[in-house]
């Protein structure tokens, strides 16, 4: 009989305490879950931001009847949650996010399915910089400094990069802003021969907004060639003398003012020796043969001192003509 009663004692008890926990279950349930809440405005820190870096939403919750809020973030068309968010005291939800990774304007959503009312923000402007590197030579001797210049715009509205903007590039380092030109610059070199192509940004910070998104849009390779001397060394070590004088003439100052020393010595001898004729048909001939060579600027040359000794060559004949 006392055994009977210890049964029935344990027995209430625990539907004693499982009463007890489901009135806890259903009270917080009722208490969490979201309400008839009015979402009537939301906030940013930052209207302008770069991608991907963090920005926090701020809702003032009116009729707040619950603690939290579950809730759906949209940027245009990309939805992000639902998330619990515990409202604060001050009868706010604050949300702490990650910006979109791609730069646009945006129009966010906060949705939440309780909610009486939802809020919508206008005008989230995600921003991204675009860097253009330049060069005036992109060929110079091991050794020497090459200038690299650089400058960048807002790939979302233009907005330059301007003083108090910092800006440091992968191999050059920190670079140097001059109101001058309205632009960075600095200089770097090669001790040995070598070819580097400048494309990544370390770091960048854009003062007026605070942007940190940046990327190199405009490339710039430079290459290192072998020095004056060692070319010169290695010609004389091996007694080419002629070949030293016009290699290191074509180095230093290019195909075409080789080729029009070379013209030029060959066009006297040729005429002492075999006279205005045959000295026009070398022209023809070696011009019409190097500009195939070298570069546009000579090409034209070539083509100028054709035409030249076809013009030379037919008022020869027409003078001739005239004094016989």
């Amino acid at each position: 009989m006392m055994l009977d009663k210890r049964w029935k004692f344990m027995a209430y008890c625990a539907l004693l305490f499982s009463a007890l926990m489901a009135l806890i279950v259903a009270s917080t349930t009722v208490h969490g879950f979201p309400g008839n809440e009015n979402i009537t405005s939301v906030s940013v820190n930052d209207t302008r931001i770069g991608q991907s870096d963090a920005i926090t939403w701020t809702m003032p919750i009116l009729n707040n009847a619950t603690n939290w809020l579950n809730i759906t973030v949209t940027y245009n068309s990309t939805s992000y949650g639902p998330y619990n968010v515990t409202i604060t005291p001050a009868g706010n939800a604050v949300i702490n996010h990650v910006a979109p990774a791609t730069y646009g304007n945006y129009t966010v959503y906060f949705v939440s399915g309780g909610a009486i009312q939802n809020a919508t923000y206008i005008g989230l402007l995600v921003d991204h910089y675009l860097i253009n590197l330049d060069t005036a030579f992109t060929e110079t001797e091991a050794g020497f400094n090459a200038l690299i210049l650089a400058t960048g715009e807002s790939a979302l509205d233009g907005h330059s990069v301007s003083l108090n903007d910092t800006l440091n590039v992968a191999g050059v380092g920190a670079m140097t802003w001059t109101t001058k030109t309205n632009n960075f610059y600095d200089q770097v070199t090669s001790a040995i021969p070598a070819t580097t192509t400048y494309n990544t940004i370390t770091s960048f910070l854009e003062d007026t907004y605070g942007i940190t998104s940046a990327e190199i849009n405009t490339t710039v390779t430079i290459t290192w060639t072998t020095g004056s001397l060692d070319n010169l060394q290695n010609n004389l070590l091996t007694g080419d003398w002629i070949g030293a004088v016009i290699a290191e003439n074509t180095n230093t100052m290019g195909g075409m003012f080789t080729y029009s020393v070379l013209m030029a010595i060959l066009s006297i001898g040729i005429y002492n020796v075999a006279g205005p004729y045959a000295t026009l048909f070398s022209w023809i001939m070696g011009w019409g043969t190097w500009s195939g060579v070298t570069h546009g600027s000579a090409q034209l040359l070539g083509v100028f001192f054709i035409t030249l000794g076809l013009a030379l060559a037919i008022v020869k004949v027409a003078l001739d003509q005239r004094r016989s």
